[in-house]
């Protein structure tokens, strides 16, 4: 099946040569592109919520140890088996907007700092050599099994509230 835009440029390639294409065609295909887009943009924002750690909820102690931006950063790199120093500089400052004066170095500081925050948590980031940042086995599988009961939990309370709900 053609995309939308696959579509307009086809109809613009056989209105050179067929003359103008109907007002129909033309309001559907303004249509299909206006689809394409907006499923563009809600994907785009899910990669972005993906690249900042927002779908990882922390368990209360540790979130309550760091800093807003610290904790998207730990949510990343619970996400991932491994990240760049660019991921979690993206994670720190939101998709696109760092500027040019701030140093991807700033990665450094904050995962020098989360360290000292959450090793007394037994958590530990370890560095890997000229890639990045990741955590240890056993902390990534503390905070992974943490989300999924929280996951669950958010999902009953969901259920009972839509119960809950109907019953009135």
């Amino acid at each position: 099946m053609k995309s939308a835009r696959q579509v307009a440029f086809d109809m613009a390639i056989a209105s050179r040569s067929a003359g103008p294409v109907p007002a129909t065609d033309v309001s559907r295909l303004i249509a299909d592109l206006r689809a394409e887009l907006e499923e563009r943009d809600e994907r785009i924002r899910q990669l972005e919520d993906i690249v900042r750690g927002k779908e990882w909820a922390l368990p209360p102690d540790v979130e309550a140890a760091l800093t807003p931006t610290e904790a998207r950063m730990l949510a990343l790199l619970a996400a991932r088996e491994m990240c760049t120093r660019e991921a979690l500089f993206e994670a720190s400052r939101g998709v696109g907007s760092h500027d040019d004066a701030t140093n991807i170095k700033v990665v450094d500081v904050h995962v020098s700092k989360m360290r000292r925050r959450i090793t007394p948590l037994g958590i530990v980031i370890q560095s890997v050599w000229g890639r990045g940042y990741r955590l240890d086995a056993a902390s990534r599988d503390r905070l992974r099994s943490w989300n999924g009961e929280a996951a669950a939990a958010l999902a009953a309370a969901a259920f009972l509230g839509a119960l809950a709900g109907s019953a009135a």
